[in-house]
């Protein structure tokens, strides 16, 4: 099995909402045997993207939260977060960030379809997956 894809609400949400992106982000989670990752706080960030937008998918999305290895906001998470890349990221994905850095040495990237993310995971050496 392949190391796990940390994936941010940002991607998370391209398989409920109908955006350019969709087919090819379930291409690429089809084509690749991935064990997907994320911070707790998608929970909450994808049930409520969803809702805004088609309240009948709420049930698929919380399957699909399910299905992947939440990780828990501890509070080493919660001082990463507050010290990451001072003034220029937002708290939410500061502590997508700082997750994702925590399993840094375990990861075969970092999946976003925000730029301001994708540019400080970068940045912080991660590898930036943004299947298009």
């Amino acid at each position: 099995m392949n190391p796990p894809v940390y994936a941010d609400t940002s991607a998370l949400a391209k398989l409920f909402l109908r955006e350019a992106e969709g087919p090819a982000l379930e291409v690429y989670l089809d084509s690749n045997e991935l064990t997907l990752v994320s911070s707790q706080l998608s929970e909450v960030e994808l049930v409520r993207a969803v809702s805004r937008v088609d309240v009948g998918k709420v049930s698929r999305a919380r399957d699909l939260l399910a299905s992947i290895v939440l990780l828990p906001i501890t509070s080493s998470v919660r001082k990463a977060a507050g010290d990451l890349f001072p003034g220029r990221v937002r708290s939410l994905d500061a502590i997508h960030l700082a997750t994702a850095l925590e399993i840094k040495a375990d990861l075969n990237g970092l999946l976003t379809y925000d730029d301001q993310m994708a540019k400080l995971a970068e940045e912080a050496a991660l590898k930036v997956v943004t299947p298009r």
